[in-house]
């Protein structure tokens, strides 16, 4: 039976990124034979969840999801100044862009432009991936160069950079993730 995780945007403007982002990582964690489904919060879920984000109260909608049986992991788009992403990012002044709560609630709120890689590692978290980075000094910490789980991941900077992959650490707490 595949895992299953949410995901939607608070933003109307970027549902097409979000679509299109969540399409691509889905694509890159089936080719590491991960069973997993990625797919839109389903309205019914979105009226109940997504209220007290309005008002910048995201542990309600953590608080919601524990409630929830069986427990689903949503991974959430905002805009950056969301009132949602202003209070995650006074309850924990280092996530600038995203914070992950619980293995059950993401936001990810990256100023513009747009960057599907902090979106993944945001999302990974849900699936018990860890940080590869100093929190201090936030240098990575995983000797992988690439590693998605570095802070604020970013796209490849020339044609034949390669973008952000998912390092050997990461890959086998996912795949112990999305077995059992």
């Amino acid at each position: 039976m595949p895992h299953i995780l949410y995901y939607h945007s608070l933003s109307p403007t970027a549902t097409d990124f979000l679509a299109t982002t969540m399409q691509s990582l889905h694509s890159l964690l089936t080719t590491h034979a991960l069973n997993i489904r990625l797919l839109p919060l389903p309205e019914n879920l979105a009226s109940i969840l997504l209220p007290p984000l309005e008002s910048g109260h995201y542990p309600g909608t953590l608080n919601l999801l524990q409630q929830l049986t069986p427990r689903i992991p949503l991974t959430l788009l905002c805009p950056h100044d969301h009132p949602a992403a202003k209070a995650a990012r006074k309850s924990l002044p280092r996530a600038h862009r995203g914070i992950s709560c619980s293995g059950l609630l993401s936001l990810t709120y990256p100023p513009p432009p747009p960057n599907p890689f902090i979106l993944w590692h945001e999302t990974l978290h849900l699936l018990g991936a860890q940080d590869h980075y100093d929190p201090i000094t936030l240098q990575p910490t995983c000797p992988h160069k690439n590693c998605l789980m570095h802070y604020a991941p970013v796209p490849p900077t020339t044609p034949n950079s390669p973008p952000p992959s998912i390092c050997p650490a990461t890959l086998a707490i996912l795949r112990n993730t999305c077995t059992t």
